[in-house]
């Protein structure tokens, strides 16, 4: 019961992350209105994938299942704002 807890409260602060993330003036500071590098968009689920690659990986001594969930609940909220399951596109 308590690893359910954990992963849904992960997979929750997952899709806050990306929510404020995808919120952030970049503009403001960049001049972007994205994270560009070399002509390619990175979109923030990205970095959920990320995530789960590094949970794969077993490179942190952390508990590998809330890392899957927080990357999961990135890529969610990306899915559900319309982003799709874009991770990088080329800018025009």
């Amino acid at each position: 019961m308590q690893n359910t807890t954990q992963v849904i409260i992960s997979f929750i602060l997952g899709v806050i992350f990306a929510y404020v993330y995808e919120n952030l003036p970049f503009y403001k500071f960049t001049g972007k209105k994205a994270l560009i590098i070399s002509g390619y968009k990175l979109h923030h689920s990205l970095y959920g994938l990320l995530l789960i690659l590094i949970a794969m990986l077993n490179i942190f001594p952390i508990n590998n299942l809330l890392l899957i969930s927080a990357g999961l609940g990135i890529i969610f909220e990306h899915y559900l704002t319309g982003g799709g399951l874009d991770f990088i596109t080329k800018e025009k």
